[in-house]
């Protein structure tokens, strides 16, 4: 596996999932599994109760990215309100140290 990922890495790859494959028990590739939640129960009345769950953390996922997003806007205003300050206040410096001089 280790050679077939040095001489060409998709060989590798498919090396590594036929192993992975066979050692869950899985004889078709088109069984590929990727995580627990991807698997049929075979009960419909549990199937609806998943994908509704699963929708419903979807939209709390895209609420909580909302709230971060506006979250780093709010921190960027408050870097930005801060360089200006000091950039004034250096400026301001800089005005009465030629006054001075």
């Amino acid at each position: 596996m280790v050679a077939g990922f040095i001489v060409f890495w998709p060989l590798g790859l498919a090396m590594l999932l036929y192993k992975k494959l066979r050692r869950q028990g899985v004889e078709r590739p088109a069984a590929l599994r990727f995580g627990p939640l991807s698997r049929d129960t075979g009960n419909v009345a549990f199937e609806a109760y998943k994908a509704d769950e699963l929708r419903r953390l979807e939209e709390e996922r895209r609420q909580l990215a909302a709230e971060q997003g506006a979250f780093e806007d709010f921190l960027y205003d408050l870097k930005r309100a801060k360089d200006r300050e000091e950039f004034d206040a250096f400026i301001a410096r800089r005005a009465a140290r030629r006054s001075d001089g």
